[in-house]
Protein backbone atom coordinates (compact mmCIF):
# COMPACT_ATOMS: atom_id res chain seq x y z
CA UNK A 1 0.00 0.00 0.00
CA UNK A 2 1.10 3.49 -0.94
CA UNK A 3 1.29 5.85 2.40
CA UNK A 4 2.25 8.77 0.98
CA UNK A 5 -1.23 9.56 -1.01
CA UNK A 6 -3.93 10.88 1.66
CA UNK A 7 -4.08 7.60 4.07
CA UNK A 8 -4.98 8.16 7.22
CA UNK A 9 -1.77 6.37 9.34
CA UNK A 10 -3.28 6.11 12.54
CA UNK A 11 -6.11 4.04 11.55
CA UNK A 12 -4.30 2.51 9.11
CA UNK A 13 -1.83 1.09 11.81
CA UNK A 14 -4.47 0.11 14.03
CA UNK A 15 -6.36 -1.92 11.28
CA UNK A 16 -2.99 -3.85 10.46
CA UNK A 17 -2.38 -3.99 14.32
CA UNK A 18 -5.70 -5.91 14.44
CA UNK A 19 -5.00 -8.04 11.14
CA UNK A 20 -1.83 -9.82 11.17
CA UNK A 21 0.42 -9.10 15.30
CA UNK A 22 3.39 -10.46 13.51
CA UNK A 23 3.48 -8.22 10.65
CA UNK A 24 2.72 -4.84 13.27
CA UNK A 25 6.85 -4.76 13.73
CA UNK A 26 7.51 -4.17 9.54
CA UNK A 27 4.55 -1.87 9.16
CA UNK A 28 4.99 0.06 12.21
CA UNK A 29 8.77 0.93 10.67
CA UNK A 30 7.17 1.61 7.37
CA UNK A 31 5.11 4.66 9.57
CA UNK A 32 7.58 5.65 11.14
CA UNK A 33 9.55 5.71 8.08
CA UNK A 34 6.75 8.02 6.54
CA UNK A 35 6.32 10.31 9.20
CA UNK A 36 10.04 10.91 9.67
CA UNK A 37 9.92 11.98 5.32
CA UNK A 38 9.29 15.30 4.55
CA UNK A 39 5.30 15.05 4.30
CA UNK A 40 2.50 17.89 4.56
CA UNK A 41 -0.57 17.40 6.62
CA UNK A 42 -2.99 18.10 4.28
CA UNK A 43 -6.56 18.18 6.52
CA UNK A 44 -7.26 15.79 9.34
CA UNK A 45 -4.08 13.71 9.45
CA UNK A 46 -4.10 13.15 5.67
CA UNK A 47 -0.23 13.02 4.24
CA UNK A 48 1.19 13.76 0.60
CA UNK A 49 4.27 14.32 -0.48
CA UNK A 50 5.21 17.23 -1.41
CA UNK A 51 7.89 16.52 -4.03
CA UNK A 52 4.79 15.18 -5.88
CA UNK A 53 2.25 18.32 -6.11
CA UNK A 54 2.05 19.99 -9.32
CA UNK A 55 -0.40 22.71 -8.53
CA UNK A 56 -2.64 23.73 -6.25
CA UNK A 57 -6.15 25.32 -7.23
CA UNK A 58 -8.86 27.20 -5.27
CA UNK A 59 -12.08 25.43 -5.53
CA UNK A 60 -14.06 28.92 -6.35
CA UNK A 61 -13.10 28.17 -10.06
CA UNK A 62 -15.00 26.11 -12.73
CA UNK A 63 -11.91 24.47 -13.82
CA UNK A 64 -12.11 22.90 -10.25
CA UNK A 65 -15.70 21.88 -10.69
CA UNK A 66 -14.73 20.71 -14.12
CA UNK A 67 -11.66 18.83 -12.92
CA UNK A 68 -13.44 17.04 -10.13
CA UNK A 69 -16.12 15.32 -12.19
CA UNK A 70 -13.54 14.06 -14.48
CA UNK A 71 -11.42 12.59 -11.65
CA UNK A 72 -14.14 10.89 -10.10
CA UNK A 73 -15.12 9.65 -13.52
CA UNK A 74 -10.75 8.69 -14.03
CA UNK A 75 -11.44 7.07 -10.39
CA UNK A 76 -8.51 8.88 -9.18
CA UNK A 77 -9.99 11.38 -6.77
CA UNK A 78 -8.91 11.28 -2.82
CA UNK A 79 -10.90 12.91 -0.59
CA UNK A 80 -8.91 14.60 2.37
CA UNK A 81 -11.94 16.82 3.34
CA UNK A 82 -14.10 14.87 6.31
CA UNK A 83 -17.37 16.14 5.31
CA UNK A 84 -15.53 19.49 5.49
CA UNK A 85 -16.02 22.08 2.59
CA UNK A 86 -13.92 21.94 0.20
CA UNK A 87 -11.36 25.09 -0.32
CA UNK A 88 -8.85 23.74 -2.39
CA UNK A 89 -8.01 21.25 -5.01
CA UNK A 90 -4.01 19.59 -5.05
CA UNK A 91 -3.06 18.09 -8.51
CA UNK A 92 -0.37 15.53 -8.17
CA UNK A 93 2.32 14.51 -10.41
CA UNK A 94 0.59 10.55 -10.45
CA UNK A 95 -2.92 12.01 -11.78
CA UNK A 96 -4.72 12.41 -8.70
CA UNK A 97 -6.95 14.60 -7.22
CA UNK A 98 -6.40 15.65 -3.71
CA UNK A 99 -9.83 17.50 -2.16
CA UNK A 100 -8.22 19.78 1.25
CA UNK A 101 -10.55 21.80 3.26
CA UNK A 102 -7.27 24.06 3.77
CA UNK A 103 -7.39 27.51 1.77
CA UNK A 104 -4.68 27.54 -1.29
CA UNK A 105 -1.80 30.02 0.88
CA UNK A 106 -1.99 27.68 3.77
CA UNK A 107 -1.26 24.97 1.59
CA UNK A 108 1.53 26.80 -0.34
CA UNK A 109 3.29 28.01 2.73
CA UNK A 110 3.69 24.13 4.05
CA UNK A 111 5.10 23.02 0.61
CA UNK A 112 7.26 25.87 0.46
CA UNK A 113 8.11 25.27 4.01
CA UNK A 114 9.09 21.39 3.12
CA UNK A 115 10.76 21.66 -0.31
Amino acid sequence: FDIRIGHRQKNRYIYLYKKNLKKRINYAIILTNARSQEMIDVGFKNFIDPKRVKLTIPNNSSRARWLIKESIAARKLINCTNGKKTESLIILNTGHLVLSSLKKSSLEKKIAKKS
